[in-house]
């Protein structure tokens, strides 16, 4: 697919900053490819983010010159989530000391 300017909805602007949501079928990586919202370009200005709700995932990405984006951060995904598991063993005892003056 391509881009859909009917799906892209500005939600808050404050100045020369604006949240955008972006809502597609494709994929994140689709998004993430050059020239994806070249066609919003003059919309999408440098600083911009944009709220993108994907096929596989939401992630906050920041918008660069000429209606490219970075990496930005991925907020959920299809895929399993990484687990960490940590333990805490501690060992500590109390001990009563009787003094006879």
């Amino acid at each position: 697919m391509s881009f859909d300017a009917s799906s892209l909805t500005a939600l808050v602007s404050a100045g020369s900053f604006s949240i955008w949501d972006y809502r597609t079928g494709d994929s994140r990586a689709a998004v993430l490819a050059s020239g994806y919202f070249a066609a919003a370009a003059d919309r999408l200005l440098p600083g911009h983010v944009v709220i993108l709700h994907s096929a596989d995932g939401m992630s906050f990405l920041p918008m660069r010159d000429g209606g490219a984006v970075g990496n930005g951060l991925v907020l959920d995904s299809v895929s399993a989530p990484l687990r960490l598991s940590r333990t805490a063993a501690g060992r500590f005892g109390i001990a009563v000391t009787a003094r006879l003056s």
